[in-house]
């Protein structure tokens, strides 16, 4: 399988194969990025690796590039992605974690491109802004710290209702705030995806998904001399569990505080300056993410939207689709702290029957289905069965409230005190640098303290 990633006026046309792929940045962005061809090797890698085992061809990865400064990290994180994708998948973790490590890879230069000079950088952060609650928190935060957040979005083609959502929310929000989104457009998502190959069902080759962003972020945080590039990776992230065959998995390796140190050394290195990767909503779970943002910042909380309206024709009407899994368990998360979900433009109430197999305890509970991935760790099935218990408490009725007083509720009493202070307490972080670390936590204790 041949690998080429060639640097443009405006980015970057990768090609595997005979097939191309572009990503844009704005113009000035990209020209004024001097360690462009670094970036091309190290990129090209990350979004190719899994492309032998997804497509079953054994084969080699022969790259018409440089040996990629970050080619043992980038490897190890995909290694880490495996036995979460072979659960999901039903296959077996030992023979891909062989077929992956067997994997023969061939550069066109051995001489690695190395970023030297770097520059100065000051108190100023990159966001990649979702409109989820996880970005709009860290956006609010980090305004609050003074690091003047300057936001990017990444525009690919795999949701076209769920981009012109965004775009209606951006433009909003940029007016409301006085605010300038900058767009990296790219079609590379087409690679990870499955159907595009026409392979059967799998979820391995969405293990870099975070990198990719983070990697998007360095020009910019580059050209706008800004010290920090902001992940929005919450403490869940950190969880693992034990799969089917006995190995650790991680649902979401590349949003683990671990891979989060490792993304500080690939954007340090790509620019040749003490950049930092960083998540300022790690020392937080959902819940308390959901509360701190709903309580505090109520004029940025509006603009959340966490679904996926390319799922079902549901979503043709409304950014909140109402019958997906991201839409319940947001609108469990807000119940739970006695948000209206209606404040958010969430209309439909998925407390009712139809909706109860998009709340994964439930539906293991109903069916005696098996949850894999994240659903299975103690994180998230707890967090979501504390949540039922919550909006439970604040007198939340329907079919799927009533499920769950007959199956969970006993637990969930005898728990409580557990679960509280779990997901409403501050949590360790170690991706924040620890000047910032302290006012990080002052803020967070005072906001949860206070409700």
């Amino acid at each position: 399988m041949r690998i080429g990633c060639d640097v443009t006026e405006t980015g970057l046309e990768l090609r595997v194969d005979d097939r191309r792929f572009h990503v844009h940045f704005p113009p000035a962005i990209w020209q004024a990025y001097p360690y462009r061809q670094a970036f091309a090797d190290n990129f090209a890698y990350l979004k190719t690796l899994h492309l032998p085992q997804m497509l079953d061809r054994q084969e080699p990865l022969e790259y018409a590039t440089a040996l990629p400064l970050f080619r043992h990290q980038i490897f190890m994180a995909m290694l880490n992605n495996i036995s979460f994708c072979a659960d999901v998948d039903g296959v077996s973790t030992a023979e891909n974690l062989k077929r992956f490590l067997a994997l023969e890879l061939r550069f066109h230069d051995h001489a690695t491109n190395v970023p030297i000079g770097g520059k100065s950088l000051g108190e100023r952060a990159v966001l990649n802004m979702s409109f989820g609650k996880d970005s709009l928190l860290t956006w609010a935060v980090a305004r609050d710290l003074g690091l003047r957040p300057l936001l990017i979005m990444s525009v690919d083609n795999d949701g076209p209702r769920e981009y012109a959502y965004k775009a209606d929310l951006a433009r909003r929000f940029c007016a409301e705030f006085g605010e300038t989104l900058h767009v990296v457009q790219n079609n590379t998502g087409l690679i990870h995806r499955y159907e595009y190959w026409g392979t059967p069902f799998t979820e391995w080759g969405f293990g870099h998904l975070i990198s990719e962003y983070a990697m998007y972020a360095v020009p910019f945080a580059y050209d706008f001399d800004a010290r920090y590039i902001l992940l929005g990776n919450e403490k869940s992230c950190d969880d693992s569990y034990v799969n089917r065959d006995g190995f650790k998995a991680y649902p979401v390796y590349d949003q683990s505080s671990e891979w989060g140190l490792e993304l500080s050394n690939i954007a340090r290195g790509l620019t040749a300056s003490p950049m930092t990767v960083m998540s300022l909503i790690e020392p937080l779970h959902d819940l308390a993410i959901t509360k701190i943002l709903h309580t505090q910042y109520p004029e940025v909380a509006k603009y959340q939207m966490s679904c996926f309206p390319d799922e079902n024709d549901y979503g043709k009407d409304a950014h909140w689709c109402g019958h997906c899994t991201k839409c319940a368990r947001n609108f469990v998360f807000m119940q739970a702290n006695g948000v209206d979900p209606r404040s958010v433009g969430h209309n439909v109430d998925m407390f009712q029957a139809e909706c109860s197999d998009n709340f994964a305890l439930l539906r293991g509970a109903k069916k005696g289905i098996p949850t894999v991935g994240y659903d299975a760790t103690p994180c998230g099935r707890d967090e979501q069965l504390f949540a039922l218990f919550l909006a439970h408490t604040r007198g939340a009725q329907g079919p799927v409230m009533d499920l769950f007083r007959s199956t969970f509720l006993r637990e969930a009493e005898q728990r409580q005190d557990e679960f509280h202070e779990r997901f409403f307490t501050v949590q360790p972080a170690r991706t924040i640098p620890a000047p910032l670390l302290d006012r990080v936590i002052d803020l967070y204790t005072e906001a949860l303290d206070g409700g």
